[in-house]
């Protein structure tokens, strides 16, 4: 049997802005079913590569494609129809609508074309909930009165609307207290089983050794390494990577007062 192409090739992407050159010739590569952890220090160009990604940044130059075919991901919509997702660390929630309102926004279930169909919202978007270990959650209940933990759920289900195929989860547990990270780990373990496959941004590097299958360094707009095994790579030679200076401690030693 052939081995199949990767589902993800982002190949030699630059992009820049008015006196800064954000990605210069980065190269990603991710499987489907592996989560990719996407490391570097704020300004190394990982929030740039993610919106080339999520169709809200055109780049200047390199080529992308998806399942071994070129993609041109020209807008949001385009990438999301593709089945690539993004859950940015600021959630793009309507605070005001319900869960499956927000769940389903952009593509309502309707009838007679603008009639929208609220309970099968409802129940769909519990089918969802339930998938992700939240049954608990009602569809019914204004998203602005979920815990941080609740909303982010809320986003994963909207994305699992789409029938996503490469989620990118951007700082996900930035607002999480240990309980919740760990059912997010559960979260993640249960998606790329099924063989959706995760981007995971996270400066937490013990994160990575725990959920990561590769990893995928980025410097000054360049990925200094790419495809580094994430269990077997020592964190204090990601940590170079990263800050382009060798690290005899990753936490030195207190000194006493």
């Amino acid at each position: 049997m052939a081995p199949q192409p990767p589902l993800l090739t982002m190949s030699g992407i630059t992009k820049s802005f008015p006196g800064v050159r954000a990605l210069d010739g980065v190269d990603l590569e991710v499987q489907a079913g592996e989560v990719h952890c996407l490391l570097g220090q704020n300004g190394a160009g990982k929030s740039t590569l993610i919106k080339v990604l999520a169709g809200a940044h055109q780049p200047d130059d390199g080529e992308i494609t998806w399942r071994g075919a070129p993609a041109e991901l020209r807008t949001p919509m385009a990438a999301m129809r593709l089945g690539i997702a993004t859950i940015y660390q600021e959630l793009d929630l309507v605070r005001g609508l319900s869960v499956a309102e927000n769940v389903f926004l952009g593509h309502e279930f309707t009838s007679a074309g603008f009639v929208v169909r609220s309970r099968r919202a409802r129940a769909e978007a519990a089918v969802l909930l339930a998938r992700l270990g939240h049954p608990e959650i009602d569809p019914s209940r204004p998203v602005g009165e979920l815990s941080a933990a609740q909303q982010q759920i809320v986003s994963m289900a909207r994305a699992l609307s789409h029938d996503v195929r490469l989620i990118v989860m951007d700082e996900p547990s930035a607002a999480l207290d240990p309980d919740e990270v760990g059912n997010l780990f559960r979260i993640i373990a249960s998606l790329t089983a099924e063989g959706v496959a995760v981007v995971y941004i996270s400066h937490r590097l013990e994160e990575i050794r725990r959920i990561g299958d590769r990893v995928t360094v980025l410097k000054d707009g360049r990925a200094v390494a790419a495809g580094l095994p994430a269990d077997t790579t020592p964190t204090h030679d990601i940590v170079a990577l990263m800050t382009g200076r060798k690290v005899e401690y990753v936490f030195p030693p207190r000194t006493p007062p």
